[in-house]
């Protein structure tokens, strides 16, 4: 494994993988598969779960704050 660096403010990003891991936790009974990679020299997370899934317009709104799919 290499390091990922990410810049960004420490508690904000460790809450925003907090809600998308715990949504998972939720909304989900089986496997839940947590990946970190980089891409154009970024870093990309991946939550990958056996849930229901969701829509493309939630995904894109997942990380909002107060955001609530039906």
């Amino acid at each position: 494994a290499r390091p990922v660096p990410v810049s960004g403010d420490p508690d904000a990003l460790a809450q925003v993988l907090a809600n998308v891991v715990g949504n998972a936790i939720v909304h989900t009974t089986g496997s839940i598969l947590i990946g970190l990679d980089t891409a154009d020299g970024m870093a990309v997370v991946t939550v990958t779960d056996e849930g229901p899934g969701m829509t493309s317009e939630t995904a894109e709104r997942v990380t909002e704050r107060f955001f609530r799919a039906d």
